[in-house]
């Protein structure tokens, strides 16, 4: 998708751009995950669902507060936990969005569902999608899209927007919804929690496709490209 938005804007560029994913983090040996975050995610009611992101507008946390409610008719323990600090000082652009997202959530009767992580370290990441029922990935935008990448290491299976970054990273791996519609969104989770098949499917194919973004792999396509390069400058001092 971002090769074809580059070469809309500059034809001359067509052919000429390789794309490489990125990566995720391999859990470590011994995983830093701290205590009172452990807590938090262990203490969430079941089934869970995360949404690992920084608050942004393209993110579209508030799309997904909006799907809650349909939710939660079916299944009135289900939680949302989010990778947001509610008393984050100093950055009012940030604590902006919290405060919206708190004012919907509290609107629509849902505040008690949510779960605030709060910024988890690389490792209290992976914790929190391994022990999670499903990711749930209704960004608007994404350059890549490493969340997706990280649930599917992580065993999470995953709902993602209709859009071709999620289609590129996650293939079948996933269930798609409209990212503007919370009624899509609510239905699609709920297709996923009421089936138990359905999510062992999608934990499968993302165990399958994951390896694709391992770092290794990712640097020998990059070693690959700079063997390419090299290839075409010697070819070309050899014809001047």
């Amino acid at each position: 998708a971002m090769r074809e938005r580059i070469t809309e804007m500059e034809p001359s560029l067509d052919g000429r751009i390789h794309v490489i994913p990125s990566g995720y983090r391999i859990p470590s040996v011994e995983p830093d995950i701290r205590e009172e975050k452990k807590a938090l995610i262990d203490g969430a009611d079941r089934p869970r669902l995360i949404y690992v992101s920084h608050p942004s507008e393209h993110k579209n946390h508030l799309e997904l507060v909006r799907a809650m409610p349909a939710i939660l008719k079916t299944m009135p323990s289900a939680s949302l936990l989010l990778t947001l600090d509610k008393q984050r000082p100093g950055d009012r652009r940030y604590t902006s969005f919290i405060v919206d997202i708190q004012r919907e959530a509290e609107h629509l009767g849902v505040s008690q569902r949510l779960v605030w992580l709060g910024i988890l370290n690389p490792d209290e990441v992976e914790y929190a999608l391994r022990v999670s029922d499903l990711t749930v990935f209704p960004s608007l935008a994404e350059s890549f899209g490493l969340g997706l990448a990280e649930s599917m290491a992580a065993g999470c299976p995953v709902a993602a927007a209709d859009i071709s970054y999620a289609h590129e990273v996650c293939g079948e791996a996933a269930v798609y919804f409209d990212p503007r519609d919370s009624n899509d969104i609510a239905e699609t989770v709920l297709s996923v929690l009421r089936e138990q098949a359905t999510s062992e499917q999608l934990r499968s194919a993302g165990a399958e496709r994951k390896d694709r973004f391992l770092y290794q792999r990712i640097a020998g396509e990059i070693a690959l490209v700079f063997e390419m390069a090299a290839e075409l400058q010697h070819h070309n001092e050899i014809m001047t």
